[in-house]
């Protein structure tokens, strides 16, 4: 016999096509010429009711290759859905089967762009937009809360009140400049770097400058520690501003 909905031969007792995934439902099959051409046997076929769509009440029907209910086209794996929910009557095992095997065994091709994908009855755009100049841009972060709220100052969503004035207006600087001021010289790291890291809770930078003194020291007979206490004086606000407003470890 043919397949009603692509024309291809099948063998006669086959319940899906090979080709396309239809059902092949007994009583369809029943009425082809099957010596026929492909649009001759699609024209034998009939509209056969497979089942009842509970709540709605409504038919569903297979006709020309398509499940139809109330006006609606369906697809096999929307049937499979709505049988799983225990949503069809059907008007035999036989139906049943035929329907659901043709929604394991139908390949779901990948939905071209720009066209409608439709799934059951929902449509939805697969548009792709037009990427403009402004989307590939790099975008900042997402910034939280910065003022005064409830007789507290937050800055990027973190309670700074804890922090002394000179803190304050240093991490202010720094955060309304988008990283482009990177804070004063600070006097205390310089003289006192891995005490003030470790006072600062940064105390991978306290380790990395000790470490990195230690070791310059014993290669330069201690002039070596120098360039770490200058490094710290100069990026130590700034260092401290990201693991404290924006939450990030850096050591540079």
């Amino acid at each position: 016999m043919f397949c009603s909905k692509c024309g291809k031969e099948i063998d006669d007792d086959a319940t899906f096509c090979t080709f396309c995934g239809l059902p092949q439902d007994p009583i369809i099959a029943a009425g082809q010429n099957r010596t026929g051409s492909a649009s001759e046997n699609s024209l034998l076929t009939s509209q056969v009711v497979i089942g009842i769509l509970r709540g709605a009440d409504t038919e569903i029907a297979f006709a020309n290759g398509l499940f139809i209910s109330n006006g609606q086209t369906l697809t096999a794996q929307k049937l499979a859905e709505l049988d799983g929910l225990g949503l069809i009557d059907w008007k035999s095992d036989e139906m049943k089967l035929l329907t659901l095997s043709q929604a394991n065994h139908t390949a779901q091709p990948a939905p071209a762009l720009n066209t409608p994908e439709v799934t059951g009855y929902e449509v939805r755009s697969t548009s792709v937009p037009t990427t403009s100049p402004a989307a590939l841009a790099p975008q900042q972060k997402e910034r939280g809360f910065t003022g005064e709220r409830d007789g507290r100052i937050y800055l990027n969503g973190v309670d700074v009140s804890y922090e002394n004035a000179y803190w304050q207006e240093e991490f202010t600087k720094i955060y309304e400049s988008n990283g482009t001021y990177t804070g004063k010289f600070n006097w205390a790291a310089f003289l006192g770097f891995w005490i003030w890291a470790f006072v600062k809770n940064l105390p991978e930078v306290g380790g990395i400058g000790l470490a990195a003194t230690l070791i310059l020291g014993i290669l330069t007979y201690g002039i070596g520690g120098l360039p770490v206490c200058i490094w710290l004086g100069i990026r130590g606000n700034y260092i401290r501003y990201k693991q404290v407003i924006e939450h990030e470890k850096i050591y540079f």
